[in-house]
């Protein structure tokens, strides 16, 4: 059932995914700058975290019980998807056309798998993630995937202003840790696609410019991308 048969349509919800020094947050700005109806993320204040906080008390106690041991960037993570989950829940029915992330609920999953392997073997941290994969899947409805190939990702990471964390290493450090967050990027969008979750549309950031990725980006949230959305 198509969007036009509802009386009220909802934004759409994309979110920019790839490795580090693809294009993100470059496409995502010029994205935002292009169309105003486009809005970029969501501000999420500090209350909305303090009142997240209370319902995942239980899953907090069985997530550290294994450890014994305070788990505070686990538990930052999954306070940080489940606040923007009902967040974003709210504000998808507002006005604009689309809410498009660089750094949304993909990215924040995509790092628990990279930096959370002991973790994810435990029962209650599963059920957890099977959950938020079906809560996520039913929000996104786009996942634009932009990549390069590694030697042009390697010169963009090293040529940036800001400091980075990999900036210094030697090539095979960074291919190996590219490709470890391929993977796990990977991992997760098979796991929200299976779900019956968004469709994935790709780029490559060395072949078009930001600005030809950006009208098909546009075109798309114009066209057959926004055709079929649920009621917010």
């Amino acid at each position: 059932m198509c969007a036009n048969t509802f009386l009220t349509a909802r934004s759409s919800v994309l979110e920019l995914v790839g490795p580090a020094g693809a294009g993100k947050s470059s496409l995502l700005r010029v994205l935002s700058q292009r169309d105003q109806t486009i809005r970029a993320g969501l501000r999420m204040p500090g209350h909305s975290y303090v009142a997240g906080a209370f319902p995942l008390l239980p899953t907090f106690l069985d997530l550290h019980r294994p450890y014994k041991r305070v788990l505070w960037k686990e538990m930052k993570r999954i306070l940080y998807l489940e606040t923007l989950r009902k967040l974003l829940k709210r504000e998808v029915s507002g006005n604009h056309k689309a809410i498009i992330f660089d750094e949304g609920p993909v990215y924040m999953l995509t790092r628990m798998q990279v930096f959370g392997h002991e973790m994810l073997k435990e029962k209650c941290f599963k059920k957890w993630w099977r959950a938020s994969i079906n809560h996520w899947a039913n929000l996104v409805d786009v996942i634009v995937w932009l990549d390069a190939d590694d030697s042009i990702l390697a010169q963009r990471l090293r040529t940036r202003n800001q400091p980075y964390p990999v900036r210094d290493t030697t090539d095979q450090f960074l291919r190996e840790f590219l490709a470890r967050y391929r993977v796990a990027f990977e991992q997760v969008i098979s796991e929200l696609t299976a779900c019956n979750g968004p469709r994935v549309i790709t780029f490559t950031t060395h072949n078009e410019s930001l600005k030809q990725i950006a009208d098909k980006v546009i075109s798309g949230l114009d066209g057959e991308w926004s055709a079929c959305l649920p009621l917010a």
